[in-house]
């Protein structure tokens, strides 16, 4: 804002000649307070939402298996029965009493079985293993004919050591130092078999 003021001095030089006046014009200029700047505004940092919890089992999450093999006649257990879990290397063989456990079994879906020598195996299918508390799974196994192939056994006898002579010259040509007994001798002695004749040999009970 500007403000002008103005006013005249006269004045009457000697001798009353002239007259020489002036005008002043002040300008009184208010001083306008200098602006404060405007604050810029400012926004808080957005922290990103955490994702929704998973109520999913981990991908390592494992369970275990457990449970008897009794004998279908007796209702008693079965020892040294093998447990297999189809398409895994997890195994196990039942104690006295016929109890197992397996550990560290993967969640998912199994085929168990069960068996033994002389006992018809048995296979429960789909077995579901999606908890970590124990999954029971028994076995009631029969007994099965075992079938066992025919062996043949063959006996021969050699003539080089039946008498005494060749008896003594085999003694003879052997590397170390040995004892036998013949045919001829076995023959004169009272022992009913042949087994009651080799006592006779020294070293030999």
């Amino acid at each position: 804002m500007t403000s002008r003021c103005s006013w005249s001095h006269h004045l009457l030089l000697a001798g009353g000649v002239g007259l020489s006046c002036w005008t002043a014009d002040v300008a009184i200029a208010q001083a306008t307070p200098p602006r404060r700047p405007t604050p810029t505004p400012t926004t808080a940092p957005v922290r990103p939402a955490a994702p929704p919890a998973s109520t999913s089992q981990p991908a390592t999450a494992r369970g275990r298996l457990t449970g008897r093999v009794v004998d279908a006649a007796s209702g008693q257990g079965v020892a040294d029965a093998q447990i297999a879990v189809a398409g895994t290397t997890l195994g196990a063989r039942t104690d006295l009493d016929g109890r197992y456990i397996l550990l560290n079994v993967p969640f998912g879906t199994y085929s168990i079985s069960a068996r033994r020598l002389g006992y018809q195996p048995k296979q429960f299918d789909r077995v579901p293993v999606n908890t970590t508390e124990a999954t029971i799974v028994n076995f009631t196994i029969g007994t099965a004919a075992v079938s066992l192939q025919s062996v043949t056994v063959r006996a021969t006898t050699d003539t080089r050591t039946a008498s005494e002579a060749n008896l003594l010259a085999a003694q003879q040509k052997a590397a170390a130092a040995s004892d036998g007994v013949s045919a001829e001798q076995i023959k004169r002695t009272p022992d009913a078999n042949a087994g009651e004749a080799a006592t006779r040999v020294s070293g030999v009970s």
